[in-house]
């Protein structure tokens, strides 16, 4: 006879639930990485380098997570907490590569659409931050992970993981009984009697007064109250606290009078509200945002941004808003891309005090040119 295996309850084999990954605010975060494309250009914006084929079960490899630093900077800005959903980062990447004709053609050069394109950048992004939250969380896989890079890329480690807000861990299974009122805190009724015997024992603390100087009634009551045995009422208390010295009234009424001058003398001048709007608007063109206004103004344009260039590397300054023309371009056979970059963010940074002409020859004189 073959004897039946007994029945296991589902409740003791359920494994404990998966907290909610928190929503994403997919606007945002399209925005942040347009703003990186911008900054490091559109070839080389998207590329996952060993983390291309390194799976989420391998170990960490840290020195292909610290190439990876300037692509973590803008998920971590949106999202502290380094954790994504599929479907968010998939349509993020799928709006980006829609919008910007360079990188379709990067997807279909993989012999990928699109779609099936956005769909691997979120998979490979998930095990990216899936190892951060693991070398985060754990220190001692963090020190193993720095034990064999540079000491560049070990700071790069250390202040991603810094950046990282670990989320709360899940809350306890509503299965567990909640602590009941009765349980934690003894009866009421007990308690307030037991207060009432021990305010009824306790001496009374004798009322803070203030006496005023030269008033006899005053003088009279506050020995009144001092020799009674019976508390004074509010009344009464408040009467010695709050009466005020025969200076302190004289001090009171020339407020008011001063007060109901000055009220009188802004009635009686009619210039006096527009000379203060004067005096307003000429502190408000000399302030520095005014100058900095007026500058750009005159210049036609009121931002710039960076726009990377490649074969030969370049860098150029281009109008944010208006009709968005290039100003001038930057190049140099001798500087790294990095230092390249830098010259030429400082050479935007100086049109507003040196005008575009200005700003263009120095960059250049930086180059080497």
């Amino acid at each position: 006879m073959v004897q039946k295996r007994p029945r296991v309850s589902s409740a003791s084999t359920a494994s404990t639930p998966r907290r909610q990954v928190p929503d994403l605010d997919v606007e945002h975060l399209t925005d942040a990485l347009t703003e990186y494309m911008v900054k490091v250009g559109l070839s080389h914006a998207f590329q996952m380098g060993d983390y291309e084929n390194i799976e989420v079960q391998q170990a960490v490899r840290g020195d292909a997570l610290a190439k990876l630093h300037r692509f973590i900077q803008p998920f971590l800005r949106v999202q502290p907490a380094a954790e994504y959903k599929y479907s968010d980062l998939k349509a993020v990447f799928q709006t980006l590569y829609n919008r910007h004709r360079e990188l379709a053609d990067q997807a279909r050069d993989t012999g990928r659409s699109v779609v099936v394109h956005a769909g691997h950048l979120a998979e490979r992004t998930m095990v990216v931050f899936n190892h951060l939250r693991r070398i985060a969380r754990d220190r001692t896989r963090r020190d193993q992970c720095t034990d064999k890079v540079s000491e560049y890329q070990k700071n790069l480690l250390l202040r991603m993981c810094d950046d990282v807000v670990l989320a709360e861990k899940a809350p306890v299974s509503a299965k567990e009984p909640a602590p009941s009122e009765a349980s934690e805190l003894p009866a009421t009724q007990e308690l307030d009697a037991l207060l009432q015997d021990v305010l009824a024992d306790a001496p009374s603390p004798p009322p803070k007064t203030r006496q005023a100087k030269g008033d006899p009634a005053l003088d009279l009551l506050q020995a009144a109250m001092a020799a009674s045995p019976v508390p004074p009422s509010k009344r009464a208390r408040n009467a010695l606290v709050d009466a005020p010295t025969p200076e302190e009234e004289k001090a009171q009424q020339a407020k008011q009078v001063r007060t109901k001058t000055s009220k009188v003398e802004a009635q009686a001048s009619p210039l006096t509200k527009a000379a203060a709007k004067a005096k307003a608007k000429a502190k408000a063109d000399t302030s520095p945002s005014a100058k900095k206004q007026a500058l750009k103004g005159k210049q036609g344009t009121t931002d710039y941004h960076l726009m990377c260039y490649n074969n030969p590397l370049r860098y150029a300054v281009r109008e944010k808003h208006g009709t968005r023309k290039q100003v001038f371009q930057l190049s140099s056979p001798t500087l790294t891309a990095e230092k390249l970059r830098a010259v030429t963010e400082e050479a935007m940074i100086k049109i507003a005090s040196l005008g575009i002409d200005g700003a263009k020859a120095w960059g250049k004189a930086r180059c080497g040119k």
